[in-house]
């Protein structure tokens, strides 16, 4: 009995950290929400891969630099690595429920650059450069960032979200990154129906 309890207790805990890790990975990454049941066909940068999840995949556009998109199309039985297809452009949905598909939101870091003026709010402290990000991910009124390193404005990092989009200056103080889509909202419908994403 006490080893199904201890067995028992071990899968729970798992299965809260695997969690943590995906909300983590959504909420962090330079990458929309995934969109469940969509095809995004075409654009590829290259022969489609294995992967294990579609997270993974997100992961790898997330990593690309040459990434706008991603499509993981699912694995045909329990137990094998489904395929991911990295995308230079973003090609328009297709309802398909072979796939799960994902857009990028933010550029990939502009190493070196500052994007001086169009602050949104005055800088304040972050512990680094994904920390900024995520803040202007999740602003939507964001449509830069310029992370300045700790050291140049104090010792901890100072994130600076933009209303605009300032032109780039070489400046090894910081790192900067621009918003490349605003996501959808959903709006709330009456019969607490949901506009589709």
């Amino acid at each position: 009995m006490k080893r199904y309890f201890e067995k028992a207790i071990n899968e729970m805990l798992f299965l809260v950290l695997f969690c943590a890790i995906l909300t983590t990975n959504a909420l962090g990454s330079p990458m929309g929400v995934p969109e469940h049941n969509v095809d995004r066909p075409g654009n590829d940068i290259m022969t489609g891969f294995s992967s294990p999840h579609w997270s993974a995949c997100s992961t790898s556009c997330a990593t690309n630099n040459q990434c706008r998109a991603y499509t993981y199309v699912n694995p045909k039985s329990a137990g094998q690595n489904g395929t991911c297809w990295l995308k230079n452009k973003v090609p328009a949905k297709k309802a398909n429920t072979c796939c799960v598909s994902g857009v990028r939101i933010m550029s990939p870091f502009e190493e070196g650059i500052d994007r001086p003026w169009g602050d949104l709010i005055p800088g304040f402290s972050v512990p680094t450069r994904s920390n900024c990000e995520t803040e202007c991910t999740n602003n939507s009124k964001c449509k830069a960032f310029t992370y300045v390193k700790p050291g140049y404005q104090g010792p901890e990092g100072k994130c600076w979200l933009k209303y605009k989009v300032p032109a780039p200056k070489t400046n090894n103080c910081c790192d900067s990154g621009v918003k490349l889509i605003f996501p959808v909202r959903r709006i709330n419908l009456p019969n607490n129906e949901l506009t589709p994403p």
